[in-house]
């Protein structure tokens, strides 16, 4: 039996034991609760969403409390600093605190996402893109019912029935329209629903996503993707027109019943892929029916999903929010690069991947979420018995791997595994004779091993770089040396972790103090000054971490997406990871460990930081004034585990033990 509390500074966990309870309680462990911040922002579990709307690589909800959540972040394109032509993804993160909202909308476009946020006083909130105004929120606006986000234009509704344009575009300024309801915004288009139920288009587009089909009346919602657009009737039938490349405007046969409608479709031609088009119905008996493009399933309604109330339909991705405040997506996985394991899952380590994150539990399985846009991809179903996780790469508890999507497979007969690294199709791995083994693309060296290179205790990659940390405490590295990476190890002594990011590495000297070498653009080699009591670090692609021995996190480095910034009062970390532009930390609430008895004598062992103050008691049934200190319970916390030994021997009464955190 255990109970746990928490109240301000109070933290306390039970443990109740018989005289039988030898060698019983709980394992110890590292695990623990899962926080994330940057690009694959955590979502609280059990939130209750009310409202949910879709871009490219942003899904924005509406909380019951009026609050917004952004799951992932709108992408821009920006240039690499130094190298003209090359440009790279800089997230921009939502505004944080905004309250009473009451509707959103995000552009589907690909590098130039913007989005919006009508607040339940009537006016407007703009954050992504603005190369074309369209974050500059007209002062004109007011009492404003709707909004829509286009391409590069947005729409709203002001409470006269008038509507508002701004941002860029052919043919922006809509037509002098009095009674609209509703706006609805393509990649060129632009559509307003009007009270005597009719439909305006204007704007450009070459689909004729603005010819509106004659006759078109009794409708009362508009939708609009890429180059096509929705109309649901009254009667609860869908209209359909524009672009059908795809399919996108061939409403299923029968459908009927619609109460619902949303239009999916993003450029993302930048990549030689056609643009997306897919549409999705939410019928009355709360299921969805979709059609059109299926290239990464946006089409393909989950088996089962019921208790549908809203849709939303993003770049390649569609959305489903239920009755009961949860959301289901499905497609490219868009919107899932900001959901975390399910509540309670207790995480041991997570390995980042682009924009996609794995998690691997303590019972020996994998978590996976995330966009597999930049060559990640969802582990093989059904894997178990795991002790380690690298992108793409996983490691069981008999010492064998098992590689999937762009690593390759390990040399065959690959076993006695104790470590792995892998990154960008490489791969390491460390074996119980402390020899390195490396395969995959060897482009620049990287699997040409260092000839001799033996007593290794652990390994790490960079960018088509390889290194790997001695029992001496040196390091060794070898592959791609544009940046210094490699040479950069020559002379490190006294080292006892390392960790590399695309071309930047840390190591975490046998002081507490970290050492930082290669490319630094963002400063991610710029170590804190003071920085000390470090007891492990992890580096993102152009971001750093490093966690003290108090628990508490230390970043630097790239911010585009909030990678850097800690969230505030995060303390008792146990354990950190880094992805492409996110940071993770494993939470360890305070608790008892592991408990056996020695010699009749309990034995209680609790995870510590460094500063904190501990007393260890125990009571004899749980009643209020019943706890008492157990001779030498009280303990300085050091950042290590701490083994307290009461020296009452077990007695045929049962005794209960709980670890406080004290004031």
């Amino acid at each position: 039996m255990r109970i746990s509390s928490v109240v301000r500074r109070f933290v306390s966990l039970c443990v109740g034991i018989g005289v039988t309870a030898s060698n019983s309680g709980l394992a110890a462990s590292l695990s623990g609760r899962l926080v994330g911040w940057g690009q694959q922002t955590t979502r609280a579990p059990g939130t209750i969403v009310t409202n949910v709307a879709a871009g490219n690589e942003i899904t924005l909800a509406i909380q019951s409390d009026g609050t917004m959540l952004a799951l992932g972040d709108i992408v821009l394109s920006q240039q690499y600093p130094g190298s003209p032509g090359v440009y790279f993804e800089v997230p921009a993160p939502a505004p944080t605190n905004l309250s009473n909202v009451v509707a959103v909308s995000a552009s589907h476009e690909l590098f130039a996402g913007s989005a919006l946020a009508l607040l339940g006083d009537g006016t407007v909130v703009g954050w992504g893109d603005n190369s074309a105004g369209q974050t500059n929120v007209p002062g004109d606006l007011f009492d404003v019912r709707a909004i829509a986000v286009g391409g590069e234009h947005c729409l709203a509704v002001n409470g006269d029935g008038s509507v508002v344009a701004w941002g860029s575009g052919p043919n922006l300024a809509p037509p002098a329209l009095t009674n609209v309801l509703a706006v609805a915004a393509g990649t060129y288009c632009s559509l307003a629903l009007l009270q005597d139920g009719t439909v305006v288009a204007w704007g450009g587009g070459s689909a004729g996503e603005t010819n509106v089909p004659a006759g078109l009346s009794h409708v009362r919602a508009i939708a609009a993707g890429y180059d096509h657009c929705l109309a649901l009737k009254q009667d609860g039938t869908v209209v359909a027109w524009g672009d059908n490349a795809n399919g996108e405007v061939s409403v299923p046969g029968g459908l009927s019943n619609v109460v619902a409608i949303a239009a999916g479709g993003g450029d993302t031609r930048a990549f030689s892929v056609p643009y997306d088009g897919h549409s999705l119905a939410l019928k009355s008996d709360g299921t969805v029916v979709a059609w059109g493009k299926n290239n990464y399933g946006q089409a393909d309604v989950p088996p089962g999903l019921s208790n549908v109330v809203a849709i939303a339909a993003g770049a390649e991705c569609s959305l489903a929010l239920q009755k009961d405040g949860t959301l289901v997506a499905w497609g490219h996985n868009t919107a899932g690069q900001a959901m975390l394991p399910p509540p309670g899952a207790d995480v041991v380590t997570v390995a980042g991947l682009g924009e996609q994150t794995i998690a691997l539990n303590q019972d020996g399985t994998l978590s996976a979420w995330g966009s597999d846009y930049f060559q990640s991809a969802e582990p093989p179903a059904g894997l178990s018995n795991l002790v380690a996780v690298s992108p793409q790469l996983a490691l069981q508890r008999d010492g064998t791997l098992v590689a999937w999507e762009y690593n390759t497979p390990p040399p065959q007969g690959l076993t006695n595994v104790t470590a792995i690294a892998s990154q960008g199709g490489n791969c390491l791995a460390l074996t119980a004779d402390r020899t390195v083994l490396a395969w995959g693309d060897n482009s620049y060296g990287q699997t040409n091993v260092p000839p001799g290179l033996s007593n290794v205790v652990q390994v790490a990659q960079g960018s088509q770089v390889e290194l790997a940390l001695k029992a001496d405490s040196t390091v060794a590295g070898w592959g791609y040396d544009g940046f210094g990476v490699v040479s950069g190890t020559a002379g490190l002594t006294n080292v006892a972790a390392i960790t590399a990011g695309a071309s930047h590495a840390l190591a975490l000297l046998t002081d507490g103090t970290v050492t930082a070498w290669g490319r630094s653009d963002f400063g991610e080699t710029n170590v804190p000054a003071g920085l000390s009591n470090v007891i492990a670090i992890a580096a993102g692609v152009h971001h750093s971490l490093a966690l003290k021995n108090d628990g508490t996190v230390v970043a630097w480095g790239f911010n585009g997406s909030g990678q850097t910034a800690v969230p505030p009062g995060l303390r008792r970390v146990v354990a950190l990871g880094a992805g492409r532009a996110s940071s993770f930390a494993i939470v360890c609430d305070l608790k008892i460990e592991s408990f056996a008895l020695d010699g009749g004598h309990p034995e209680l062992t609790f995870r510590t930081f460094a500063g904190e103050q501990y007393s260890v008691e125990s009571s004899p049934d749980l009643s209020a004034g019943s706890w008492s200190a157990v001779p030498g319970g009280n303990v300085t916390g050091d950042g290590a585990v701490a083994l307290v030994v009461d020296s009452e021997a077990m007695t045929g009464a049962r005794k209960f033990y709980r670890v406080r955190l004290l004031p």
